[in-house]
């Protein structure tokens, strides 16, 4: 969980968040997870969703249903793809900032 909280410069707690809000799979506390990129991608997702949308969880929830539902592979790449994309720019715009 930390390695991913720290690709989306965040914290492992705002990672608990979402698990708690049932927006990521649970699991138990002192055990480490492993997250296929599939589930990464949702991570990135509902990341994304909440902190650069500003979607509040249940908001998230029904996007996460619609896309269980049956979104094509190819729309879902495409959102998740974006998601990524801006999540990269913030990054690197904390870069540049921190060069400063």
């Amino acid at each position: 969980m930390s390695a991913v909280a720290e690709i989306l410069k965040t914290k492992p707690r705002t990672m608990r968040m979402y698990e708690e809000r049932g927006l990521l799979p649970g699991g138990h506390e002192k055990e480490k997870k492993l997250y296929s990129l599939e589930e990464i991608d949702r991570i990135m997702l509902v990341h994304y969703l909440a902190t650069h949308e500003r979607i509040n969880a249940n908001g998230i929830r029904f996007i996460l249903k619609l896309l269980d539902w049956g979104i094509t592979q190819e729309a879902k790449e495409a959102l998740f793809k974006e998601a990524q994309e801006l999540i990269e720019k913030e990054s690197m715009a904390e870069i540049k900032e921190g060069d400063l």
